[in-house]
């Protein structure tokens, strides 16, 4: 007789970890409905398979997809990359500068990354630095909410002593645009 064991959203003939075949329960899944007809007949079964406790590498393991699923939320708003952070920051710095500057130093003053955005982002130096800084207040928030959530999580997942309470740790639901 094959035995199944039950792990919750799947059933495996074997260790999961060394290689046993996962068969997701689905009963759209051919895998899966052959085992319940295996199980039918009476040449199979299915086992509840009761997973070890929570050790501080599997709530270590949970934090890191944490961090990994709020960095992927970022950049469904953001252009990924050291330089590109760089940029932004120094933009607004420029933006900044530009709002509390004189009409003199407006016209004659260096502001280069204001200036790459001429015609695209704005008409002129003014348009360009306020829609900086809009974008900046609006991204700031954005940040702030998914930052919150981030930190949300992995504090449950440290509190975590079951893995019901793992799995939930993880489960946000994270700002789309």
């Amino acid at each position: 007789m094959i035995v199944y064991a039950d792990y919750g959203r799947f059933i495996c003939s074997g260790d999961p970890t060394a290689g046993g075949e996962q068969i997701p329960k689905d009963a759209t899944c051919p895998a899966y409905r052959w085992v319940l007809a295996e199980v039918a007949a009476g040449r199979a079964e299915i086992v509840p398979q009761i997973r070890p406790g929570l050790s501080a590498g599997d709530r270590e393991a949970v934090r890191n997809e944490i961090d990994t699923a709020a960095e992927r939320s970022r950049l469904l708003f953001i252009t990924a990359g050291a330089g590109q952070a760089l940029t932004y920051q120094q933009k607004r710095a420029e933006a900044d500068r530009f709002a509390e500057s004189t009409a003199e130093e407006r016209a004659n003053g260096s502001f280069p990354l204001i200036d790459a955005s001429l015609g695209i982002d704005g008409e002129d130096r003014a348009a360009v630095a306020a829609r900086v800084r809009t974008t900046t207040a609006a991204w700031t928030a954005l940040a702030a909410t998914i930052e919150r959530l981030r930190l949300g999580g992995k504090v449950a997942a440290t509190a975590a002593t079951t893995w019901a309470e793992l799995e939930a740790a993880k489960t946000i639901n994270w700002p789309a645009p």
